[in-house]
């Protein structure tokens, strides 16, 4: 028999047992809630390409001001995943509805580099009706704009209650003035806009700052 069975000394170990899970209890409390966030693409994904004139007034979702931005080649990645399902969202998604966040990731990719490449053009209706197929009553056609490549800065958010924004995760909304300015082997596409466009799709990844920085530096020498 141990002296620990004995009444007094039983009493006395108690007391710090109960202290110490009360104090683990009190830092699980102030300890910040779980947050949401969502898995990210490994490999180049496809998905439809919009655009937008440029960020809101004073600054776009990712909270800088566009003159600001280290380009003004720049994108929007998708706020929510919500196939058919329009309805506005809280921002910042809690934990509980992870299922519904999109790769905007509740802000994390701001500030991060994506390599676009162009893909296919719609020969039909391509117009991001929410809940109706892409490209209806047509078919993705490659062209001489396919593969056509420009590095962009994940800017801005993209939460609007369309097709492209909710039904396509991998959308793509990209900065007009950018539009222009993809390139292949060398050579700009310079009239990709506005009569080859169509929300065509897009294939893309992310890619290290560093790399983008030197993409960036070549193509100002260049021209």
């Amino acid at each position: 028999m141990t002296a620990r069975l004995r009444g007094a000394p039983l009493a006395r170990l108690a007391v710090p047992a109960i202290a110490a899970a009360g104090a683990a209890l009190i830092l699980l409390a102030l300890q910040p809630p779980a947050r949401a966030t969502v898995s990210e693409p490994s490999s180049p994904v496809t998905g439809n390409a919009t655009y937008f004139d440029g960020l809101g007034s004073p600054y776009g979702g990712c909270g800088m001001p566009q003159p600001e931005l280290e380009t003004q080649n720049f994108v929007a990645l998708n706020v929510f995943d919500t196939p058919g399902d329009g309805t506005m969202y809280t921002r910042p998604l809690p934990a509980a509805q992870a299922s519904k966040m999109g790769l905007w990731n509740n802000g994390r990719n701001c500030g991060r580099w994506v390599r676009v490449r162009i893909g296919d053009y719609c020969t039909g209706t391509n117009d991001g009706a929410l809940g109706q197929p892409f490209c209806r009553n047509g078919s993705w056609t490659a062209d001489a704009y396919n593969d056509g490549t420009l590095d962009m800065l994940v800017a801005d958010s993209c939460g609007d209650p369309n097709g492209w924004c909710r039904d396509d995760p991998y959308h793509l909304d990209l900065s007009k003035d950018s539009l222009n300015r993809f390139a292949r082997n060398g050579t700009p596409l310079a009239d990709l806009y506005p009569n080859h466009w169509n929300n065509r799709h897009v294939s893309w990844q992310f890619i290290a700052a560093a790399i983008a920085h030197r993409n960036h530096e070549h193509l100002a020498v260049r021209r």
